[in-house]
Order: C-alpha cells, then sequence, then structure tokens
C-alpha cells in the first residue's frame, strides 16, 4: 500500500499560489500579501516539514480505519482527524449500519487541508485546497479572487451562492462534472461547511447512497429525476441538522435541488435550468 503525501520534488512558489507535490496528489496553498512577507515567514518554511510528519502513521493508520471503522484509535494526527470527521457525520446521518458507508478514509484529503489550515497564522487569508475539497479564510478586506478562488470556480461557485457570504469554510463539490467522485450517479454535488474532512466524507456518503438509489436510472424519467435529488436532500439535511455544512446543492440531468441559503441564479456551471 501506497503512502499518500510521500513528499516528491520541492515547493514550486509563485507570488500567490505555492504547490506541494505528494506522488501523484498536489495540494495548493494560495495566500495573499506581498511574496517576501508570507515566504519569508517561518510557517511557511516549516510546511513541506510539517505535512511529511503527518504522513508518518498514515499507512498503518489508513489500513486500521479500514478495518476498524469509527472505532479505530488512529496514532497519527492525520488518522485522528480522518476519524473523528467520519464520526461526526455517523452521528449526523444516525447510521446503525456503516457497512453500506464508504470506507471513513476517503476523507483524508480533507483533513490534510483541516491541518494545514491549523499549522496557517490566523492573520493570513488563504485557500488550501486538495482536489475537489478546499478550505479558505478571509481576512480584513482580502477577497476570494485574492487567494486564488478563481482557479476552481465550480469549486467555489456554491460559496458565491450562498445568500449571505461567508470569511471562512470549507466547501466541496463531486460528481461527473467534477474532479473527484465522479463515478456515480450525480451531474455536480456541492457541500459548504466549517471543516473540510467532514465536508469530503459527507460528499463521499452522499454521493453513494444517491448511486445506491439510481437502480434501473436511463436519465430519461423525471419522476426518478427528483425522486433521486430528494434522496440527496434529505442527506444534506441531516448533516445540516448536526451542523456540519451549512449549504448543499444537487444537480442531475438539467434539474437541480438546493438545501440552506444558496441562491441558484449564480450557480450557472452546475447546468441546472429548474432549481428547486
Amino acid at each position: 500500500m501506497e503512502v499518500p503525501f510521500a513528499l516528491r520534488g520541492e515547493v514550486v512558489r509563485s507570488s500567490r499560489i505555492c504547490m506541494f507535490q505528494f506522488q501523484d496528489v498536489s495540494i495548493q496553498l494560495s495566500t495573499h500579501g506581498e511574496k517576501a512577507q508570507v515566504q519569508d515567514q517561518a510557517w511557511f518554511a516549516d510546511v513541506p516539514a510539517f505535512l511529511e510528519g503527518l504522513v508518518g502513521d498514515w499507512q498503518s493508520d489508513e489500513e486500521l480505519l479500514s478495518a476498524r471503522g469509527v472505532d479505530a484509535l488512529p496514532r497519527g494526527m492525520l488518522g485522528r482527524t480522518v476519524a473523528e470527521a467520519a464520526r461526526n457525520v455517523h452521528q449526523a446521518l444516525r447510521v446503525t449500519d456503516p457497512s453500506s458507508l464508504p470506507t471513513i478514509a476517503d476523507s483524508y484529503r480533507g483533513a490534510v487541508v483541516d491541518l494545514m489550515m491549523e499549522h496557517v497564522p490566523d492573520d493570513v487569508p488563504v485557500l488550501v485546497k486538495v482536489g475537489d475539497v478546499a478550505r479558505f479564510r478571509l481576512v480584513g478586506d482580502s477577497t476570494l479572487e485574492q487567494i486564488g478562488a478563481d482557479d476552481a470556480a465550480l469549486l467555489f461557485e456554491s460559496v458565491r451562492g450562498l445568500e449571505v457570504p461567508i470569511h471562512a469554510g470549507a466547501v466541496g463539490v463531486g460528481g461527473a462534472r467534477c474532479e473527484d467522485f465522479t463515478d456515480g450517479v450525480a451531474d455536480a454535488i456541492a457541500l459548504v461547511g466549517g471543516g473540510a474532512a467532514t465536508t469530503a466524507y459527507g460528499l463521499k456518503v452522499l454521493h453513494t447512497q444517491m448511486s445506491a438509489a439510481s437502480q434501473g436510472f436511463d436519465g430519461t424519467d423525471v419522476d426518478q429525476i427528483w425522486f433521486l435529488l430528494s434522496r440527496g436532500v434529505k442527506t444534506v439535511s441531516m448533516l445540516q441538522a448536526g451542523g456540519l455544512v451549512r449549504a448543499g446543492a444537487l444537480s442531475l440531468r438539467g434539474r437541480g435541488r438546493l438545501v440552506g441559503p444558496l441562491s441558484g441564479d449564480h450557480m450557472l456551471r452546475f447546468g441546472v435550468s429548474d432549481w428547486r
């Protein structure tokens, strides 16, 4: 079993975006400010060593998490963050039989994002992204554009669609239009929450549950489209009631459902002509 995020190569620096390459996965860290002010600070210089330290126990922890699920007691910080996120999702969804759910290790990308955010000082505006899950923080008069959100337009579509703007949070997307979780029935699903690990795992569960209910679906039955979207809405609503997500959006064959304070008028990239 390969260890994800085994450090390979050097940090690629630009005036705004820094890419940390770990095997076949890239971690994007985007900040706003003068290059010298950010990249000469001690916390930035420590990022490669910080990330390398996170994966020290991950190989054994991943095996433990896969075998024991939320009952596991991982050794490493990354494994503990993954387990806590999954426990929170299971509790919100009132899960009694986790065997039908995805392995909880699927939230490790979001866990890395969360831990990276904790490493960055609170007074630094920042965006941390791995695949189709990210966290961001705006400080002062900084904007999403200044921290690189325009480079992930679909990912941040739901954040821009919030009726009340937020200055910090997590966002994730999945589905056929996205980079991650592309093998299921949904065209695009999005969650806006507080933590990236819970957002990532919540997305995976949502994607799995919608796909499990889609047996026999040929993409043309309008009633079944709305049924599948309603199935997803139930999951998102439970995550929202559990305090894990602020809002969610689901799209399938030109139809869409919204949960929470979202405006479909600002979410054109989801390809929906009929929001409900």
